[in-house]
């Protein structure tokens, strides 16, 4: 393998990682809107539906970003959880 199939490799391999990452965006693309305006402020009912957890977009999501969701919604669960 010569220096042109080397570098070709690796310029088709990041372009298949850009292709990877914009598909897993377009899949969770219907669930940002909801995500971001749960995440906006911690509601002062500790029952709110923000507090749920989006089981379609979990599937979606990768372990990296699951487990953020679920840090987050924990931190914000305790603290609506305090306010009451």
């Amino acid at each position: 393998m010569g220096k042109f199939e080397y570098y070709l490799m690796v310029v088709m391999s990041k372009v298949w990682n850009i292709g990877e990452w914009i598909n897993y965006q377009c899949k969770l693309l219907p669930h940002r809107p909801r995500l971001l305006w749960h995440r906006l402020w911690v509601r002062k009912d500790e029952f709110h539906n923000s507090f749920n957890m989006d089981c379609k977009a979990m599937l979606i999501m990768n372990k990296i970003d699951t487990e953020i969701y679920i840090k987050n919604l924990t931190h914000r669960r305790r603290i609506a959880h305090e306010r009451t």
